[in-house]
């Protein structure tokens, strides 16, 4: 009986991953009690490997599925992993300024899970379009505006944004070719204050 028991126990204490892989942080050692719940380690699979990442809102509409998406690693980001996106989540984040994607990595590079990276695609290109730096967009809730400079006097212009490159801001409505934006001021700016210009 004793035998038996042994060879039941023997056989209960073997784990099957639902995957192939490698495991790559193991928190549970022999002789060790295992605490409900607690995973006992981390596998990572041998097949595809995905960015979880975000879109804005704004931007969603001009994405989809298979588009080439180039990813940067933070660790170094001067080199580049192509990829494409493998899905796009129709429900929104829970401030419901961003929609999850996932990108499919197209890498035989060893990539460890809790990895960050950026990830840029391009949305088209139009030559007429204003741009202004990103620091000259502020917000107010869900409303992105600038200041515009009018007879030395501050101006606020709500704006729609369009794509943004980390640098600058695509404005789509809310200015005009040649107006000139307020690009720092203090936080509470507010039209009808006085405006000083510097060279930069």
């Amino acid at each position: 009986a004793s035998q038996t028991g042994a060879r039941i126990l023997s056989e209960a204490s073997v784990l099957t991953s639902p995957i192939s892989g490698t495991v790559v942080d193991l928190n549970a050692h022999p002789g060790e009690f295992a605490q409900p719940g607690a995973p006992l380690m981390s596998i990572v699979g041998s097949g595809s490997c995905y960015l979880d990442a975000s879109c804005p809102a704004r931007q969603v509409s001009a994405i989809k599925t298979g588009q080439s998406v180039q990813v940067h690693l933070n660790q170094s980001p001067a080199s580049v992993i192509e990829g494409e996106i493998a899905e796009i989540i129709s429900v929104t984040s829970a401030d419901g300024k961003n929609f999850p994607i996932k990108i499919r990595l197209k890498t035989s590079r060893k990539l460890n899970p809790g990895m960050l990276a950026k990830a840029v695609l391009e949305l088209g290109r139009d030559v007429n379009s204003i741009s202004v730096p990103l620091d000259a967009v502020r917000n107010e809730g869900n409303q992105e505006f600038v200041f515009v400079v009018s007879d030395g006097k501050a101006v606020r212009h709500d704006v729609t944004v369009g794509g943004t490159d980390g640098a600058s801001a695509q404005i789509i409505t809310g200015l005009k070719n040649g107006e000139v934006v307020v690009l720092t001021g203090p936080a509470l700016l507010a039209t009808g204050n006085k405006v000083k210009m510097v060279d930069r």
